[in-house]
């Protein structure tokens, strides 16, 4: 008879989207700092090519993600019926996910901006993006992984019953005193004499 694992569990959509988004806000950030090495021409750049959206974009983007890693890490830690979800898939998923937006998002913010599209290749910046935003992607399925198995450890040890030692209970009689009947009447009561 066969062993029966439990089921190998798919990443959620929130969690791929926000840790994908804030790989490609990361990633963008990365490459051009690499691309453009002078912060003046990287800043004339930026604002020419329709990238003013960036710091708004990336406050939201790390909260989104904060709350996604918050949110796997409590699903671990509750549903320990769930395998990790596997690194390959999360891996492809999360690749596929951040390279797409960052290729669109590249096209997109020239295309609004008015700025020339072939600016993407003649830097360079289209390859070097793909290439970042690949490691990115298996840097957060490395993350997903290792949150799984931080989550699960935590739920272990949160149910695990805790360890009693053993106890010898000696029980005391009701009354220090013993009495006995023999010296029951030899001792006088004391109080007021009886009527």
């Amino acid at each position: 008879m066969k062993a029966s694992r439990a089921p190998e569990s798919r990443l959620p959509v929130f969690p791929t989207a926000a840790l994908a988004a804030l790989a490609v806000v990361l990633g963008h950030q990365l490459v051009y700092r690499l691309a453009f090495p002078s912060a003046t021409e990287r800043a004339t750049l930026l604002a020419r090519t329709g990238h003013v959206y960036l710091p708004t974009t990336a406050h939201l983007v790390l909260l989104a993600a904060l709350a996604a890693v918050g949110g796997l890490f409590l699903r671990s830690m509750s549903r320990r019926d769930l395998e990790a979800p596997g690194r390959s898939t999360t891996f492809l998923r999360l690749a596929a996910a951040q390279v797409s937006i960052f290729v669109l998002m590249e096209f997109a913010e020239r295309i609004a901006a008015g700025a020339p599209v072939a600016g993407v290749a003649t830097h360079g910046i289209l390859f070097l993006g793909v290439a970042v935003q690949l490691l990115l992607a298996f840097g957060g399925a490395a993350l997903v992984s290792l949150l799984h198995r931080a989550g699960a450890a935590a739920g272990e040890r949160a149910v695990a019953p805790p360890h009693v030692r053993p106890t010898l209970v000696v029980t005391a009689p009701p009354s220090p005193f013993v009495r006995s009947e023999r010296h029951h009447r030899a001792i006088p009561t004391r109080g007021p004499p009886p009527r």
